[in-house]
């Protein structure tokens, strides 16, 4: 689990970085770094722009392994195997902001769609282990994710 977040924050502190060379470079942006202003100013701009949205699914993440994991020992690991609540919170993480949202109706939509399946096929209730899709649905959720975004009510999720 903690590799994946090593990984991204090392690909969104390159990205700060390049923002940092970018503004730097420009004739006008350079004089909202320092000599000319406080660092705070760039400092805010890439938390915000940059990295807000994948503290914002890390908390979810961490929340959404807790809270499951709780409920899960809770009930003698009924729900879920004990490694599949990492797949949950790693696909919340990934998804990032607003896509973790994103991921959990997609999820939820899934196992109803898998439920009712068997249901009509089998004419029996059975429990769908979703082990091997909470990381393909967190990939589907980001490639959806970039087409949702064309969308306006989908845009006032950004923070």
């Amino acid at each position: 689990m903690l590799i994946p977040v090593v990984i991204l924050a090392v690909i969104l502190g390159y990205t700060t970085y390049q923002q940092f060379l970018i503004w730097k470079s420009h004739e006008i942006s350079r004089f909202l770094l320092p000599p000319h202003a406080p660092i705070n100013y760039f400092i805010f701009y890439t938390f915000t722009r940059i990295w807000l949205a994948y503290v914002i699914s890390l908390i979810v993440g961490i929340l959404g392994y807790l809270v499951i994991g709780y409920f899960n020992r809770k009930y003698q690991e009924k729900f879920f195997w004990p490694e599949e609540i990492y797949f949950i919170a790693l696909g919340l993480f990934l998804t990032g902001h607003p896509g973790w949202i994103l991921y959990t109706v997609f999820s939820l939509a899934v196992y109803l769609a898998l439920g009712i399946g068997y249901w009509i096929l089998k004419k029996e209730t059975q429990r769908v282990s979703f082990y091997y899709l909470w990381l393909p649905l967190a990939a589907a959720t980001i490639f959806l994710n970039f087409w949702l975004l064309q969308f306006e009510w989908y845009t006032q999720l950004i923070i």
